[in-house]
């Protein structure tokens, strides 16, 4: 390496971080060693490093000043060692760089903002990036790979038929959005493949993302449901669409521009999954200013390596409690007197997203912990001494026992634990409420207070069968009367 370059990498190593520098070591040994493996010239270590901090946007800190000849753009699609360019004229399919070539896959991504210049023209430079998602490369955890660069929203789709809507995907995806700084959107599609009982069980699953401040879209590519309230919320924006394989998001892009005609696929007729109908990113520009990428579908989604504290710090709702924990150092898994383990507890924080915490912190498969936090959370009924599952069969938080149907006096709305009576509510009657869906009336036996509470799918048939008939084995009127 040249004297003049040593200064330059100096000069840079020193406005890094320490974390920033080890990263940049790191990642340059890494790309050293796969050098050596393929054979021909191997850089020396100072000359990778040097070539991965001024390729790789991640760790350049000021916009490197512009070169005469050289002209702005941004990557709409990626090949082996090419870039088609948004330029002020149009489109152009151009190389890149052979420095940052050899480090592609961790240093330029879709929606990248570049230099271009040259005869023949060539992608230079990658600049800054004030937005990006991103997640580690599978086979070298230590480097990001960035599968959108520069984006508002991320757009996270989910089905809610086929393949199933997947809880634990959503929570991974969504660290990694709270981590690259864009903002989240979720859209629930294929709504119209479902009855209207199933749909609103189904997107009660996705009720605690809407408390957490997500704003959660119900779609239909067929019926056009939801697209014009999708289309508002994208107008103007760089958007990234994510989401597993199957759930219909070159189908969303079609409903929102039918002039795209994007290929589709129907799901594996043997086990329901979904066909990779995207094989690669691509930035798609749409009517309102829209510009949307669209990416390979995923099923699963690797995150670094975080401390406790880093993973409690993306899941709000239990830094909004964690004030109540006995211990300020609470971890939230094994301590006594826990805020957010007594709110997971109560349904105010969802047991899957607890479930979730857990399984990041490494403790044991989504299986095993789904099964641990729900007898965690399960209470034992006070009336007839039954073990019950505060979550499930349709309820996202059970209020009563499926059993008897007595429930206990502790909400002044559902959920809210407000009240404080306590005291044995029995169920008095069911009704009908509007839309069609029953519930259950149940009446304090302590205050006398009235409240109504969501039938649930497991619930006593025979119990609920007497109470809608017990009006009838003592009407307040003299049935002889009636006319016929």
């Amino acid at each position: 390496m040249k004297f003049q370059d040593k200064q330059r990498l100096r000069a840079q190593l020193e406005k890094l971080g320490e974390n920033e520098r080890k990263k940049l070591v790191r990642q340059a040994a890494q790309l050293r060693k796969d050098a050596i493996r393929k054979g021909g010239h191997v850089p020396s270590h100072d000359d990778m490093l040097l070539r991965v901090l001024e390729n790789a946007p991640t760790f350049m800190h000021d916009c490197p000043p512009a070169v005469a000849g050289q002209y702005a753009g941004q990557i709409v699609r990626l090949t082996a060692g090419r870039a088609l360019v948004l330029c002020d004229d149009g489109e152009q399919d151009m190389p890149l760089a052979p420095a940052l070539a050899q480090v592609q896959q961790s240093a330029i991504a879709v929606g990248d903002q570049v230099r271009w210049g040259g005869t023949p023209p060539y992608v230079t430079t990658v600049l800054p990036r004030r937005t990006r998602l991103s997640r580690p490369d599978p086979g070298a955890a230590h480097i990001e790979r960035i599968i959108a660069a520069n984006i508002d929203v991320v757009v996270l789709v989910t089905s809610l038929k086929l393949p199933p809507c997947r809880p634990r995907l959503l929570d991974r995806i969504l660290l990694a959005v709270e981590h690259g700084g864009a903002a989240p959107l979720i859209v629930a599609t294929k709504v119209d493949l479902l009855g209207e009982e199933e749909r609103a069980s189904e997107l009660a699953r996705l009720q605690r993302y809407r408390q957490l401040g997500i704003p959660v879209i119900a779609c239909s590519s067929a019926s056009g449901e939801g697209i014009p309230m999708l289309r508002e919320s994208l107008c103007e924006k760089t958007c990234v669409m994510v989401g597993h394989s199957g759930v219909g998001k070159s189908s969303l892009l079609n409903a929102l521009d039918p002039a795209l005609r994007l290929s589709t696929n129907d799901l594996r007729k043997g086990d329901g999954k979904g066909r990779h109908t995207t094989t690669a990113s691509r930035l798609y520009r749409l009517e309102g200013g829209i510009s949307l990428i669209d990416t390979p579908g995923v099923r699963e989604f690797g995150l670094w390596r975080m401390s406790g504290a880093e993973i409690r710090g993306y899941f709000p709702e239990f830094v909004a409690v964690a004030s109540g924990c006995a211990f300020a150092d609470c971890s939230h898994t094994h301590e006594p007197h826990c805020a957010v383990k007594e709110a997971v507890q109560c349904g105010d924080i969802a047991h899957a997203r607890y479930a979730t915490y857990r399984r990041l912190l490494g403790e044991g498969t989504d299986t095993d912990l789904e099964e641990m936090v729900i007898a965690e959370i399960s209470f034992t009924c006070a009336h007839c001494r039954a073990p019950v599952a505060s979550d499930g069969a349709g309820s996202a938080h059970r209020n009563h026992c499926p059993h008897c149907l007595w429930s206990l006096h502790l909400d002044e709305r559902p959920g809210d634990r407000a009240a404080g009576c306590s005291g044995h509510m029995e169920p008095v009657a069911v009704w009908a409420r509007k839309g069609g869906e029953w519930a259950l009336i149940h009446r304090c036996q302590a205050c006398g207070v009235l409240r109504s509470n969501r039938i649930a799918a497991d619930d006593n048939e025979l119990l609920l069968m007497s109470l809608a008939v017990r009006p009838l084995a003592q009407p307040p009127f003299r049935l002889e009367v009636v006319a016929p």
